[in-house]
């Protein structure tokens, strides 16, 4: 049996790289906390509001596979420490959805 240490969101599947895009998708649902809009700015004058389904959409659209998985486990580990996850997500959907907006330019 795992101890609370050694349990991760892949602790049930026996190896994380042969889980389904829709499998990393439900698990990453789990790992982010219920938030009502998360308000991110993608330009000076641009900002975007996401509800909780279209960032979870956004990360695993734009990301691989691999990069899902490492932003799973921290996220596991930002919520070991009981600490809030929304900054690290605005961190990252910022950098995704600029990145975007900079290609439609």
């Amino acid at each position: 049996m795992l101890t609370m240490e050694e349990r991760t969101p892949f602790s049930l599947y026996e190896n994380e790289t042969t889980l389904t895009r829709n499998e990393l998708k439900d698990i990453l649902e789990n790992c982010i906390s219920s938030f009502k809009d998360l308000e991110i700015k993608v330009a000076e004058h641009n900002e975007v509001k996401l509800s909780k389904v279209r960032a979870t959409n956004i990360l695993v659209d734009r990301l691989k596979k691999d990069q899902l998985v490492e932003i799973i486990k921290q996220l596991y580990l930002i919520n070991m420490r009981n600490s809030d996850e929304i900054s690290f997500l605005k961190f990252i959907l910022t950098g995704l959805l600029s990145e975007q907006a900079e290609k439609r330019k």
